[in-house]
């Protein structure tokens, strides 16, 4: 079973796939050129199934600020899936794309993430995951907690120049951790990439450069995954892959988790994020037209979107998207970015009894336990 998912806004609206892999889980896909950016799409989206039956799903970029970014990633895409289904292992068949990038687009590059999936052997038991990434793509993995919430158990970290200075700032003491993702959204470098297929020094990130929560005293809430080799999936469990378009418009990994608190599935995910960002381009899109910004004003607008801690609130975007409480200083609230935009979720089928309980808070020191080595 493979495919793969590009392209702009036609006539049905934008690009979707549904796919079941059976004993392993649903996925839902949409990509979309976005609104107020380029016309074209540069994002890519792919699945494959490899002749063991490891299952892979990658979400692709074309590195903005590059020629032929959408050929880029086209062309990741379409040879990855045929790689991986031919049996090739990730780090071999993503060397082989970075190379023919080079060849064939020397000006181009492309960022991505991918869950790889090794079903279980026993119907009822958890799957192992691997995540593979280079750039700022990112991925989630999502589990119910005891209060049947949505809590991140697992997430990528992004390949940025930024990044790095930031966390020099937290080790330091001036900078506090909690507002480490929005520290480096706002940034004006924030968008520099330090890694993708097809640029110098390409490097293929694992599932041990990811970061995993962290209750321990004074702790930032995270800490870094290292050696953790395999992440245990269960059933129930949701994993949410996407591009910069995405992941740019959330200034914290908290508020788009607000964002998915009552999702049910993996359709409802990926609706729900598609229509809340396009909904951010939107806004964004009617204040680069306003009066206001032309004059050097914030725009100022009601938040019709189903963010939790935006919804209904009068706010106020200057030029760079940047959204604020008040008209003058203020706090900053949000962020607003357009791109292209590319959304995949997996709804985790592990052939568990549909009564059986979703693992909750204390499976997950057991999961620590057992993929940490």
């Amino acid at each position: 079973m493979q495919g793969t998912l590009f392209g702009e806004r036609g006539r049905s609206g934008a690009p979707r796939a549904h796919v079941a892999f059976p004993g392993v889980g649903r996925l839902e896909a949409i990509t979309d050129e976005g609104h107020g950016y380029k016309l074209e799409n540069e994002d890519a989206v792919a699945w494959a199934e490899s002749p063991t039956g490891d299952v892979f799903l990658i979400d692709f970029d074309g590195m903005g600020g590059y020629a032929h970014g959408k050929e880029a990633a086209h062309c990741a895409a379409t040879t990855m899936v045929e790689l991986l289904s031919n049996g090739q292992d990730f780090d071999a068949a993503a060397q082989e794309v970075d190379g023919l990038i080079q060849q064939k687009f020397p000006e181009a590059g492309a960022a991505f993430v991918a869950l790889q999936v090794t079903p279980a052997t026993t119907a009822g038991q958890p799957h192992l995951a691997q995540v593979h990434w280079a750039g700022d793509a990112r991925l989630l993995i999502l589990r119910r907690n005891a209060g049947d919430e949505w809590a991140w158990i697992y997430r990528s970290s992004d390949d940025l120049w930024v990044k790095d200075i930031v966390d020099h700032e937290i080790d330091e003491g001036t900078k506090e951790a909690r507002f480490r993702t929005q520290s480096i959204s706002l940034h004006p470098m924030g968008n520099i990439l330090t890694n993708g297929l097809g640029k110098a020094g390409y490097e293929l990130n694992t599932t041990s450069s990811g970061e995993v929560p962290c209750d321990e005293p004074d702790s930032p809430g995270f800490k870094r995954a290292d050696g953790l080799e395999a992440i245990e999936l269960h059933h129930g469990d949701l994993v949410v892959l996407f591009s910069d378009g995405v992941a740019d418009n959330y200034l914290k990994t908290q508020h788009l988790m607000n964002l998915l608190e009552t999702a049910k599935n993996e359709k409802e995910a990926v609706e729900r994020i598609y229509r809340e960002s396009i909904y951010k381009m939107e806004v964004l899109q009617r204040a680069r037209s306003s009066e206001a910004l032309s004059a050097g004003e914030r725009f100022s607008f009601s938040y019709k979107g189903q963010s939790p801690h935006l919804k209904g609130r009068k706010l106020w975007v200057d030029s760079q998207g940047k959204v604020w409480d008040e008209a003058d200083e203020g706090a900053i609230v949000a962020k607003l970015k357009a791109d292209n935009l590319s959304v995949m979720a997996l709804q985790v089928d592990t052939g568990e009894a549909s009564q059986s309980k979703t693992p909750g808070r204390w499976s997950l020191l057991g999961w620590l336990r057992s993929a940490m080595r």
